[in-house]
């Protein structure tokens, strides 16, 4: 991956992750989604990455939290979970890119609003 992608990982793009964790845990998704809030709340208070609020603190919002908090996986695993249609899946950019007539070494550095332009 190259550096500046990396050092644009920002924690607190995972707050959709962790919601999705939630909801898979029974919890419905508007609550998850105020209780995401109020926990990268008390991340920005305390001053920590999302992924590094103690677990302690996390249980403290809802006891989902936490567990939510230990099964985040890699960034890859999140990219990966976005597999519908139109999503950010390896496999799902692969068929946006066939519907738009290339081939993923085809597309290697085109601007995703090419595809559009391709399309169009």
């Amino acid at each position: 991956m190259p550096e500046r992608m990396r050092a644009a990982l920002d924690p607190s793009l995972r707050a959709t992750d962790l919601a999705d964790l939630l909801v898979e845990a029974g919890v419905p998704f508007r609550e998850s989604h105020g209780l995401v809030g109020r926990l990268v709340s008390e991340a920005e208070r305390s001053g920590v990455p999302l992924d590094r609020v103690p677990g302690p603190v996390a249980a403290a919002i809802h006891p989902a939290l936490a567990v939510a908090l230990s099964q985040l996986g890699t960034w890859e695993d999140s990219v990966e979970s976005r597999s519908t249609p139109g999503g950010a899946s390896r496999r799902s950019v692969a068929e946006q890119l066939e519907h738009c007539g290339l081939h993923s070494a085809e597309a290697e550095g085109l601007n995703p609003r090419s595809c559009l332009a391709l399309a169009g």
